[in-house]
């Protein structure tokens, strides 16, 4: 009876731990990334990485995307169609660092595709 108990307790705060905490390589709205498998966002759509990674565009136009290190909006860029982009993330970091963002080095990347209606892929090594 009392094991019940406390599995009763014990698994919804697991549950909430890892919803609260997140999941760093979790997609929003697509299956997360692992090893080097590439994963298309549409717009709107984002996924983090912990490691370096590559952006591709898919689409006929340049594709906006947005890069938010931690909690922090990093850095806007634009990839044109057809173009591949990669970005170190311990480098990005660490420029981060230096402007002053509150970042840690063990923070991740995530890549938000903030495009209306190109696709971008992403490549996230480990």
């Amino acid at each position: 009876m009392r094991k019940a108990k406390l599995c009763s307790y014990l698994v919804p705060m697991l549950l909430f731990a890892g919803i609260a905490l997140g999941f760093p390589t979790a997609a929003v709205g697509a299956d997360a990334v692992t090893s080097t498998e590439a994963l298309i966002l549409g717009p709107g759509m984002a996924v983090s990485c912990q490691e370096d990674f590559v952006v591709e565009n898919t689409g006929a136009g340049a594709a906006e995307l947005q890069i938010v290190l931690g909690n922090n909006e990093f850095l806007s860029d634009r990839v044109q169609a057809s173009e591949a982009k990669s970005y170190g993330l311990r480098q990005s970091l660490s420029l981060a660092k230096m402007q002053g963002l509150p970042v840690d080095f063990d923070d991740v990347a995530t890549i938000v595709n903030m495009d209306e209606k190109e696709n971008i892929r992403v490549v996230c090594p480990e």
